[in-house]
């Protein structure tokens, strides 16, 4: 479980404003937090080259990014020495799924083609080996910059505390129903899926 606060970079002009995220539950070592923290980032930057990766497909008409964080040292109320993260602010901030079962409905407004055929994309192209979740940000015409991903992978040592590993890629497919981008990239369907191919009231640029 993490803190989230402003934060200021006071020596840039104009001053700079950030996210700072920290743990609330701390390990027990100035290095493990600070490992921590790099697994976080692991799992941002992971998330970031796939989305990259997706975004050139010639299928895909809107951009996916993620934000770049960096980790920080600094001292907390306490005087304690502390690990954490800083990226910059998102204002109009969404949610499009979770790292279990949620996901927007089909029929809601802000349900995205792109967003969910991304998550099933991100598992077809490593061969099972991973998915790409917890999928939130902010959309801004055509394009979704996210932040703050969970990665479930086969591996539980990689993606920290929120891989919840092939139970958790088989709880986000539960509730994953293909639309007209899983189809039009082929991919192939997980066993754990429900239902058939949605055609009805889509659209595969959405």
């Amino acid at each position: 479980c993490r803190q989230v606060c402003n934060a200021t970079d006071v020596g840039s002009q104009p001053y700079n404003n950030y996210v700072m995220k920290a743990y609330l539950d701390k390990p027990s070592t100035l290095e493990l937090e600070g490992a921590a923290v790099l697994q976080d980032l692991q799992c941002q930057t992971c998330a970031a080259f796939l989305a990259n990766e997706f975004t050139k497909l010639p299928e895909i008409k809107k951009k996916v990014s993620y934000l770049k964080a960096k980790t920080v040292l600094y001292k907390g109320k306490d005087g304690r020495a502390t690990w954490g993260s800083v990226e910059r602010v998102l204002s109009g901030f969404g949610k499009w799924c979770n790292n279990g079962k949620y996901c927007k409905a089909t029929d809601d407004p802000d349900y995205s083609n792109t967003l969910e055929a991304f998550v099933h994309w991100t598992w077809h192209v490593t061969d099972g080996y991973m998915v790409v979740t917890d999928v939130q940000g902010l959309k801004t015409g055509d394009s979704f910059i996210l932040t703050d991903p969970a990665i479930h992978c086969k591996d539980l040592t990689r993606f920290g505390a929120t891989n919840m590993g092939p139970s958790g890629i088989d709880s986000r497919f539960s509730t994953h129903v293909c639309n007209p981008i899983c189809e039009a990239l082929k991919l192939r369907r997980h066993p754990s899926q429900p239902g058939a191919f949605k055609k009805s009231g889509t659209s595969a640029v959405h």
